[in-house]
């Protein structure tokens, strides 16, 4: 009888001791994941988006305006902002000195 319940109390001590291990496992393995999405969303062009950027496209096929030398007056552009995008047409550009 004592050795049964010695046996008993081993098995259920191990028990606990893998639940345990199983449940840090997994505390981890969801801390890691978490950190990685955090790291993705961060990267994200639409996060730049939320921080109150604009990418401009030409309206006509999509590509990205990455110069005011592209944007001739009277082109159709479209303007995508963090919530949705508009229509925009070019007018004069002005040049402003990079800061570094």
């Amino acid at each position: 009888q004592g050795l049964i319940n010695s046996g008993r109390q081993r098995v259920d001590g191990l028990q606990d001791r893998l639940r345990m291990a199983a449940q840090h496992g997994l505390a981890l393995r969801l801390a890691h994941l978490q950190a990685a999405r955090a790291r993705l969303l961060s990267l994200s062009p639409l996060a730049t988006l939320e921080r109150g950027y604009a990418l401009v496209s030409w309206q006509e096929d999509g590509r990205i305006v990455r110069s005011v030398q592209q944007a001739r007056p009277g082109v159709a552009l479209r303007v995508r902002v963090a919530d949705g995008e508009f229509p925009a047409r070019a007018e004069e550009p002005t040049r402003v000195a990079k800061v570094v």
